[in-house]
């Protein structure tokens, strides 16, 4: 109804839309495997990681008008220190092993090398 009331509105929506999805697949494509390593960095658990990651790009998604193009990445880094924090903050709190590089708790029984 809407479309037929105002029809440039409706047209200019819809390329609005596909403008958005486009740079947002843009941004993904670019700069997934960068947000993935420093979330990993950062000391997300390698089995939340692919889940912040993707908590990264949701934020993204929300706040898509408000990047500044050319800043997508600074956007982005600045988005997943917070997302890793609170990652780590959640572990915490759930008592789960922080860090995936520990020490083996035992040693191991085979001879030394040496």
């Amino acid at each position: 109804m809407l479309a037929r009331a105002f029809p440039h509105s409706a047209a200019r929506a819809d390329d609005l839309a596909v403008t958005d999805e486009q740079r947002l697949t843009a941004m993904f494509n670019a700069h997934f495997d960068f947000i993935w390593r420093s979330l990993r960095r950062l000391g997300v658990a390698a089995a939340a990681v692919d889940d912040a990651a993707q908590e990264v790009f949701v934020v993204a998604s929300r706040k898509l008008r408000e990047i500044e193009a050319g800043k997508e990445r600074a956007f982005l880094f600045g988005t997943a220190v917070r997302v890793a924090s609170d990652a780590r903050r959640s572990a915490r709190r759930r008592g789960d092993k922080v860090s995936d590089d520990a020490a083996p708790e035992t040693a191991d029984p085979a001879p030394a090398a040496d």
